[in-house]
């Protein structure tokens, strides 16, 4: 996580926007990030809701959106899979952006409160 942020920085985005998608603070993004990140978390989360933002998704940016946010969705799960597999999953517990330290944060899934441990429902 801290090398995607680092990359996004050097990338031009603001510090602020940076923190405020690791920390899930939707009130702290604009109308756009804080679509993408709240499809984003419900994708991952398997969280019904991500239907209605598939639409809101798909109205904002079109198919062109939907493919971009998916193969971003999909990519950036493999890197921090493997490395929890290798015994590293607790390096990123706090991220530091422009001299901030930010804890990583998921926003609450419709789901998550129905899930037990190994994702399955009881």
């Amino acid at each position: 996580m801290q090398l995607v942020c680092n990359m996004a920085l050097e990338d031009g985005i603001e510090p602020a926007v940076v923190a405020a998608v690791v920390a899930a603070d939707l009130a702290a993004l604009d109308e756009d990030c804080a679509l993408a990140l709240q499809f984003t978390e419900s994708v991952l989360a398997r969280d019904p809701g991500a239907e209605h933002l598939r639409e809101r998704v798909r109205l904002a940016w079109g198919e062109d959106g939907i493919l971009s946010l998916a193969m971003g969705i999909s990519t950036s799960r493999v890197y921090p899979t493997v490395k929890y597999v290798l015994g590293h999953g607790l390096a990123c517990s706090r991220v530091h952006i422009a001299q901030r330290t930010v804890a990583p944060m998921p926003l609450p899934s419709a789901t998550m409160a129905h899930t037990a441990i190994g994702g399955v429902s009881p």
